[in-house]
């Protein structure tokens, strides 16, 4: 089977401009995806720097490595309303702690990191109202490589954090997450050692980035600020008007995707006629790495399968197969469900990120097909094998 061949569309993230992100099948453009954002926002590059990109410009994100994917984000703000000067006095001190340089290499590739020296006490930190913040910070070690952020601790010689989340950004930066109840989110204590014990001696570390993100279960792509808090307006995704490119009778839909948490919330790629009344949805569920897969005609589902992943929050390969009497779902090489019984949906013309604007899809997008024919267990298997 050749894919390219078959398909009759196909998404795979590669050039794009303001609003459009260019799908590579059909060549006429006829498939580009619309895209939105009225905001700009910030991705990883295939450098591995942290960039700005211009409102409306789809994201395509290379963190940690490989080939880049689509990325979707929800709308966050960040709180913290001087996110790399560390020298404001929104941020305060102990005794010990000395801003002594702003001009160390960040993850964004310039020399805007902060190099903090300290003596006696580590602690820098601001306060916001009393609230849950999902706060990250990017670190990188100097002579101190212990910390604590929102009480939990981390080791940046191990990579590891207790209680939060670490990413390592590469040339010894690592973003640290902790979520807490507080009005101190962001308090960063530096340690000389792994006992995390108050301590004497001198020493010093690197800071760059900083957010607060209100009542998040998980941080999303780092919004600069500077004097303001800043938000970054939601991703969003679809393509109407392609009913000569999908057929209703029979098909199969393929995305290769990765949520940007497993957090309880439905996220939805489907195919649709404009309604909820005839669609063919993947989509995650309120159940822990719970994927379903779900045909629905003239408002009767006839098909609605589910099963559970070991990650949603990795890429995985999906595709649920329609026909008259002939369902399935396929998940990373397997076929997890099927159903002989069913009409498949009619009028189907958009293919979209979300349904009816009720579960926006949020995460990494690696490619999106859309077959005109029920392809064959060898094909369905060669198609969604990792």
């Amino acid at each position: 089977m050749s894919t390219y061949d078959d398909a009759s569309l196909i998404y795979y993230p590669s050039g794009y401009k303001a609003g459009k992100a260019y799908s590579l099948k059909p060549t006429d453009g006829s498939g580009d995806l619309t895209f939105t954002r009225a905001s700009t926002a910030t991705r990883v590059n295939e450098s591995g720097l942290i960039e700005s990109v211009a409102t409306g410009i789809p994201r395509i994100d290379y963190t940690g490595g490989g080939c880049g994917k689509l990325l979707l984000e929800p709308q966050r703000t960040n709180s913290q309303i001087y996110s790399q000067d560390f020298t404001n006095a929104t941020y305060i001190k102990d005794a010990g702690i000395t801003v002594t340089s702003t001009n160390n290499t960040s993850p964004s590739g310039a020399l805007d990191a902060t190099k903090i020296s300290v003596t006696n006490s580590g602690r820098i930190y601001s306060n916001l109202a009393s609230n849950t913040w999902c706060t990250s910070v990017f670190l990188k070690a100097g002579t101190f490589a212990y910390f604590e952020l929102a009480g939990k601790k981390i080791d940046l010689n191990l990579g590891t954090m207790v209680g939060g989340t670490i990413e390592d950004y590469g040339n010894g930066w690592y973003r640290v997450t902790g979520i807490a109840t507080t009005t101190r989110p962001f308090q960063i204590i530096a340690y000389p050692n792994s006992s995390y014990t108050s301590h004497t001696t001198s020493g010093d570390y690197f800071i760059w980035g900083v957010q607060s993100e209100l009542s998040a279960t998980y941080p999303t792509s780092y919004i600069p600020t500077l004097g303001t808090a800043v938000t970054r307006v939601a991703d969003s995704a679809s393509k109407s008007g392609i009913s000569s490119l999908i057929n209703s009778e029979e098909g199969v839909l393929y995305v290769e995707m990765a949520a940007l948490a497993d957090d309880g919330t439905t996220k939805v790629i489907c195919l649709n006629s404009g309604s909820f009344n005839n669609r063919i949805q993947i989509n995650s569920t309120a159940i822990s790495n719970q994927i379903q897969g779900y045909a629905q005609s003239n408002g009767t589902i006839y098909f609605n399968a589910v099963t559970i992943l070991s990650d949603i929050t990795s890429l995985n390969k999906i595709a649920v197969k329609w026909k008259v009497n002939d369902f399935a779902l396929w998940i990373n090489g397997v076929e997890v469900a099927t159903d002989a019984s069913g009409q498949t949906p009619i009028g189907l013309s958009v293919l979209d990120f979300n349904i009816v604007n009720a579960a926006p899809f949020f995460g990494n997008v690696q490619s999106v097909m859309v077959f005109p024919s029920a392809l064959s267990d060898t094909d369905l298997a060669a198609l969604t094998t990792l």
